[in-house]
């Protein structure tokens, strides 16, 4: 009789542990929902992250051109750093045919900084800025 209640006792354990595991990870499953790398347009102005989130400005660009996009550098690096930043050039078959230039910021810590982004020949002495976009960043 003592060898059943024992068995009993270590099945219902067992049982017990199985079900606060299985609690803990459709837990985790739900919390994970939120999306760690979030795609931004340039025509988007407030941008509202997360603390270890990563976030992709995508902007159309030519740089056959002479012309790209560059980041002023007074953007709060404590808050927001960058990853990485690409050119795809576009699938098209036409020679010169703008493609696609991606900047990629991960938030670090809390807080409020600004993206200034602007488009011109960097190559150039002179100012040769053809459009800009001002980004508001928010990391909760």
């Amino acid at each position: 009789m003592k060898k059943t209640k024992k068995i009993n006792w270590l099945v219902a354990s067992i049982f017990l542990v199985i079900i606060i595991a299985i609690g803990g990870g459709l837990i985790y499953i739900n919390s994970s929902k939120i999306p760690w790398k979030i795609e931004v347009s340039e025509d988007q102005q407030n941008i509202e992250i997360k603390k270890g989130q990563e976030f992709t400005i995508n902007f159309t660009s030519n740089p056959s051109t002479g012309y790209s996009w560059s980041v002023d550098d007074m953007y709060n690096k404590n808050i927001i750093s960058k990853i990485s930043n690409e050119f795809i050039p576009s699938n098209s078959e036409m020679i010169g045919a703008p493609g696609k230039e991606l900047w990629v910021f991960r938030g670090t810590n809390k807080g409020n900084t600004k993206l200034n982004f602007v488009y011109s020949r960097q190559r150039e002495n002179i100012t040769s800025q053809i459009n800009s976009k001002l980004f508001n960043v928010t990391v909760k």
